[in-house]
């Protein structure tokens, strides 16, 4: 048996109706994406097994996603305190699943997988919970449904969300991208949220346009491409140096998106990607109750997301 830094590997696949064969690469460590292909071109930003997930890429993010302030929380008149991991703002960055394996397979099929991770109880989330992540690969493309289960007998606060970072197979400066969205979220110095907003222009990408010299790690409200959408759904469109497109779509469960595109990351890291994250809240949410979800016992909840590819001209 091999023993990889990322955990056990996963490999489903499936050929579309149009002979195009979509594989996916999930690794049990923090139940990441670790690679996706559409005929073996590259979708999303890959590592190798032998790497632990860099800057978070693909891990499955629970029991909230991006950042708390002070690592700490107050929930139901006691107090918590996470340990500190983003230093420099003095931050919890991206939760507690990030140093877990999911290592209970609840379903193994050829196009599809299922993982749970049974979130012990800690003394700064002392609440018992599972976390089951479904990555399917199907017609339109790959799919990930998320859900969160109470199974303890007080009430549990949970977000949860994706960290996919995608390829733009070529300079980021000649890529593009494409959405709209409700409201932008303004954040302070620690990228913690101030209030919502109305877009400002250096993010008004409603029409499709160059991601030349943009910089973003920022959160946006029901990101959407004003066009004809199942009724609840967002959608975020990158269109790569090679002119193929990734669509990123998520049903209402995840009305919040984080929007990075890595620029000060040092070395090889830096812009290596765009991370376009779907989540149900957006940062500081155990400590300012903005969309977040307070599950009680017996109580779940789950919402689904994907990755649609197509071929430029």
């Amino acid at each position: 048996m091999v023993n990889y830094l990322s955990g056990k590997q996963y490999q489903i696949e499936y050929t579309d109706k149009r002979g195009r064969l979509h594989r996916a690469y999930i690794a049990s460590s923090a139940g990441a994406l670790r690679k996706y292909t559409v005929d073996g071109l590259d979708v999303v930003a890959a590592f190798e097994p032998e790497q632990i997930p860099p800057i978070y890429s693909g891990i499955a993010l629970f029991p909230f996603p991006n950042r708390l302030e002070d690592g700490s929380y107050n929930f139901e008149g006691a107090h918590y305190q996470l340990p500190i991991n983003e230093e420099n703002k003095h931050n919890q960055l991206h939760s507690l699943s990030q140093y877990y394996d999911f290592a209970q397979e609840l379903d193994v099929q050829k196009s599809s997988v299922t993982l749970r991770l049974a979130l012990p109880a800690r003394t700064d989330y002392p609440f018992l919970t599972h976390f089951d992540v479904t990555y399917s690969v199907e017609e339109r493309g790959l799919v990930i449904t998320m859900r969160a289960e109470n199974i303890g007998d007080t009430n549990a606060p949970v977000g949860f969300g994706g960290h996919p970072w995608f390829e733009c197979r070529g300079n980021m400066d000649d890529a593009s991208l494409q959405f709209g969205a409700k409201a932008w979220v303004e954040a302070n110095e620690r990228l913690l949220p101030v209030g919502e907003t109305a877009v400002p222009e250096r993010f008004d990408f409603r029409e499709q346009r160059t991601l030349k010299g943009a910089d973003f790690d920022d959160a946006f409200v029901k990101p959407d491409l004003l066009d004809d959408m199942a009724p609840g759904a967002h959608q975020v469109r990158l269109t790569g140096a090679d002119r193929h497109s990734t669509l990123v779509w998520s049903d209402e469960t995840y009305p919040a998106w984080q929007i990075c595109s890595g620029n000060g990351i040092p070395g090889d890291l830096n812009r290596f990607g765009l991370a376009i994250e779907p989540m149900t809240c957006y940062a500081n949410a155990f400590k300012t109750g903005t969309n977040l979800i307070v599950l009680k016992p017996g109580e779940s909840v789950s919402g689904t997301w994907g990755v649609s590819f197509d071929w430029g001209v």
